[in-house]
């Protein structure tokens, strides 16, 4: 059929969509429901369906459901419907059918309007019951097809009924009881393709009666008797605004920002829409101290207002700085913003923000990015200018608009790279902010076009790297998992009900405090089950937590009464937002049966001798002593959560309990090291234990204040007690031998590990410390490959050995150890500490299964440690030493690199 313009009234009228009753009977594979040849439901079982991506609304009997397209082709706006058992309320012109075809438990419709092409599945889906629909929109002509809306309509009698996002409303406007869930596609150039996804539970959302997986409790008291009152949600933060060592809460849609009185109570501190004006549509808000001054300032995004940056002023007083031109370059007014993110790129000692911003394809201007310049700005205060097109951070052609976005080191090479809108941003940043957007050949990360509505990064298998998680509207919650050397691949089938919990929301943490990080997805707490079964695995959790108020979960997490689990800030996107108290431990819980800790890595200030929590990326690492699985428990500081959420600055581990089930705590001894972020050329700054002695060898059961306070200069605080650094010792800076091993680039991935030519295939580098004044700290291995088995030698069994070449009849062994890698990594990292004399010649050497070369111009001089190139062998008798020794050097290539310390003097750091 030909396509029909809104503006022609008349043609609209007089073709209008008609009821279309079932075109199959009823397949009872079907769940009891059954649809027509359009797509759309006409029959639904008994018990009814309900509607789970928004508002709820209930189809039984005789119900009547829609669906229509509203688009644009050369600014002529078109509108179009397909009708179930009642004709359309709107009388839009009807698609046009193509084919229906049916399937065991599925049905498909093909529809058209001109060139758009139009696929619908159900599919029933029986762990629910769910009823899981798919739409895919194809362009089959020569122009774009921009503004496309989609919607999913139904009329709920007595009712006023509703839109869904109230700000994506399509041109005709709905009466009372017609309730609208809408869609909002980015432009779907020719040959190109998009979708979404949605679903129906089949009867009432049974309540679960115990005991749950997710042990979350409604707060209440004589004070708040229906629960704190959040007011309207639609993204929550949170952030200790007032500096006391609690964490607090602000909701920017409804304004309010709620103290934490010492873990007792909850009150209103202060309304922002007094500061503000915040009327209209507002999604999210970030905490982050832009100037240093030990108060978290609170970056909030535009909508249908303007960008703010409150400046925290104690007391509950802040006063708006974006307003000021002299100090906030460029200030966005009704915008479609998202997840703000802060982080220090350039290493220069303050916050950067990044504002993710939809492009001109989905009706924004593009992502802004100011970068800090410190307190330039008139009276010393601080400045920030708006540098996202030199920065390199703007919307790449063909992406997807952003929605969840983070800072982190996904390469680690010390410096935070980004995640928006489909794209992973490299940085590169010297003296100025500067990123790569790579696409999918060098990042890994592919459906850049495809939309998502929550992104966040986790090590969700303990292997000490960081994998994405990314809740898409169309290809349902998917992993893209870090091969440890920054690019990236697609793991699938590990999540249950993968296509249930989507368009909104991602959050992630262990709320179960069982060591492992666990995720949520719009109303769906996702269960890692690793440790408790050691299977890579995700199921639905069960929890008591009402539909009404998890429907569009925007979830927070942190320890806001310091009793030892992970409480919730549920923010409930356009509803009201609650709290929930985390009830794994109570009062009466002796700390012995409490295995966890809690860390916080700051920044020096002589101002602040608190410390400042600003440093967003850094890496913090539990090294537990003993652990046989080689688990790595590792987490990093963000600003941003998943999607327009906030979780504690703290970072809390839960510690695998002991092996004496009565004391969960006993036994245990760990050691703290944390990678601040910075510039790689810096070198890598990591506090630990050589460091500072207080993070080394700690005894879980012997902490009376868990929290363990971090400095960028080295300095500890522990049991309230200040442990300066140590006066003799290595260097925090870490430097890599060449400078490290092959990284992605914008545009090419590593290549992969090929397989050993042979048995007792050996690889490594030869290097000597003779330039070297003093003893040179090893702390980490990086291995490219597969590790094989251990050799054993004199009863000693290891696969990575350090020989001391310097006299060559008489090689000798300095350091051994056995390695175990994943097979789904290509780079491996091992914290592994020894030390090298100065004035000798080493060969570092580890027995593969695979491996992987990086090209290097050798000799390399990095003075101490001087790389004269690569080695490659075999070696069946690996005891003696003689196959090492008379290896051949390949200046050309090396195969795993070494992370060092400068010797002394103690380098001191900011």
């Amino acid at each position: 059929m030909s396509k029909s313009p809104l503006l022609l009234a008349a043609l609209v009228v007089s073709t209008p969509c008609l009821a279309q009753k079932t075109a199959r009977p009823p397949a009872p594979t079907l769940g009891g429901c059954a649809a027509n040849g359009v797509g759309v439901l006409t029959e639904a079982p008994a018990e009814g369906l309900y509607t789970l991506d928004g508002p709820e609304a209930f189809l039984a009997g005789d119900f009547e459901e829609w669906y229509g397209l509203q688009y644009f082709v050369d600014g002529v706006l078109y509108h179009v419907a397909g009708c179930g058992n009642g004709a359309d309320w709107a009388q839009r012109p009807p698609v046009e059918p193509v084919s229906f075809s049916t399937g065991a438990g599925s049905c498909v419709s093909i529809v058209r309007d001109g060139a758009l092409r139009i696929e619908t599945t159900l599919e029933y889906d029986p762990t629910g019951p769910h009823i899981l629909g798919r739409v895919r929109f194809y362009n089959e002509g020569d122009r774009v097809i921009s503004g496309l809306m989609y919607s999913r309509e139904w009329r709920q009698p007595g009712t006023s009924g509703w839109n869904f996002p109230p700000d994506f409303v399509p041109a005709i406007a709905r009466p009372p009881e017609i309730c609208r869930l809408v869609w909002m596609m980015d432009d779907l150039p020719p040959g190109l393709d998009a979708g979404l996804r949605f679903s129906y539970r089949i009867g009432e959302d049974e309540p679960f009666t115990g005991p749950a997986d997710v042990p979350l409790a409604l707060f209440i008291n004589d004070i708040w008797i229906n629960g704190v009152n959040l007011g309207d949600t639609n993204g929550v933060s949170f952030g200790d605004f007032d500096a006391d060592g609690y964490i607090d809460i602000f909701a920017l849609e409804s304004g309010r920002l709620l103290r934490n009185e010492e873990g007792t109570n909850w009150r209103l501190a202060v309304d922002i829409d007094d500061i503000i004006n915040n009327s209209g549509l507002h999604y999210g808000s970030s905490f982050g101290d832009y100037n240093n001054d030990g108060l978290p300032d609170i970056g909030t995004e535009p909508r249908t207002g303007c960008t703010h940056l409150l400046k925290n002023l104690g007391e509950g007083n802040f006063v708006d700085i974006a307003e000021d031109p002299a100090l906030f370059e460029i200030q966005p007014c009704s915008v479609p913003a998202e997840t703000i993110c802060w982080g220090d790129v350039d290493d220069d000692g303050d916050l950067d923000m990044f504002l993710p911003v939809y492009p001109g394809s989905a009706g924004g201007p593009g992502n802004f990015f100011w970068e800090n310049l410190g307190p330039v700005g008139p009276g010393g205060e601080y400045a920030l200018i708006e540098t996202s097109a030199e920065a390199g951070v703007n919307n790449p052609p063909m992406t997807a608009r952003p929605e969840g976005a983070q800072f982190v080191d996904l390469d680690s090479d010390g410096d935070i790279d980004l995640y928006s809108n489909g794209t992973l941003y490299q940085n590169n940043s010297l003296s100025e902010p500067d990123f790569d957007a790579m696409i999918t050949a060098g990042s890994g990360i592919g459906a850049r076009r495809r939309l998502d509505e929550g992104a966040a990064f986790f090590d969700y298998d303990l292997d000490g790297d960081y994998d994405l998680f990314i809740v898409y509207n169309d290809l349902g919650v998917r992993i893209w998992e870090n091969f440890g050397d920054g690019h990236f691949f697609g793991e699938q089938d590990i999540i249950d009900n993968p296509m249930t919990g989507l368009t909104l929301g991602l959050s992630a943490a262990d709320w179960d405090n069982d060591g492992d990080i666990d995720f949520t997805t719009r109303q769906i707490f996702r269960k890692n089950l690793l440790m408790e079964t050691g299977e890579r695995h995700f199921t639905n959790a069960t929890h008591m937590i009402p539909i009404g108020h998890r429907r569009n979960a925007t979830p927070s997490w942190g320890d806001w009464d310091l009793d030892g689990d992970l409480d919730c800030a549920l923010g409930n996107w356009m509803s009201k937002g609650k709290f929930y108290d985390n009830v794994l431990y109570t009062a009466e819980t002796p700390a012995s049966q409490k295995p966890f800790v809690r860390v916080r890595a700051v920044r020096d200030s002589e101002d602040v001798p608190a410390g400042l929590e600003t440093e967003y990326g850094a890496s913090v690492e539990i090294v537990l002593r003993g652990e046989p699985k080689g688990k790595r428990f590792r987490q990093f500081v963000s600003s941003a959560g998943g999607y327009l959420n906030q979780n504690e600055y703290t970072l809390h581990f839960a510690i695998p309990p002991g092996p004496d089930p009565t004391n969960p705590v006993a036994g245990r001894i760990f050691d703290v090291v944390v990678d601040f972020p910075g510039r790689p050329d810096r070198g890598l700054l990591r506090i630990d234990k050589h460091v500072n002695p207080a993070l080394g060898d700690i005894r879980l059961a012997t902490l009376q204040n868990r929290e363990i306070k971090v400095f960028r200069s080295g300095k500890v605080v522990r049991e309230g007690v200040e442990h300066a650094p140590a006066q003799i010792g290595f260097s925090a800076r870490l430097r890599t031998t060449t400078n490290g091993l092959i990284l992605p680039t914008q545009t090419v991935a590593p290549p992969d590990p090929i397989p050993s030519t042979s048995s007792d295939h050996w690889v490594g580098i030869e290097f000597d410390t003779l330039a070297a004044t003093r003893s040179v700290l090893v702390k980490e291995l990086l291995l490219d490959g597969q590790a094989d088995g251990f050799a054993s030698c004199s009863g000693t069994s290891a696969n990575f050995v350090v020989w001391d070449v310097t006299d060559g009849e008489n090689p000798k062994i300095v350091f051994h150890a056995g390695l175990k890698t994943s097979p789904r990594n290509q780079r491996s990292s091992y914290l592994q500490t020894f030390k090298l004399a100065k004035g000798r010649i080493y060969r570092a050497v580890a027995r593969v299964t695979e491996l992987r070369a990086t090209e290097i111009a050798g000799p390399v001089f990095s003075a101490p440690i001087d790389v004269r190139g690569g080695l490659s062998f075999r070696d069946p008798f690996p005891c003696d030493g003689a196959a090492v020794v008379d290896a051949s050097v390949d200046p050309t290539r090396v195969y795993l690199a070494l992370r060092f310390t400068q010797p002394y003097p103690l380098h001191r750091t900011r």
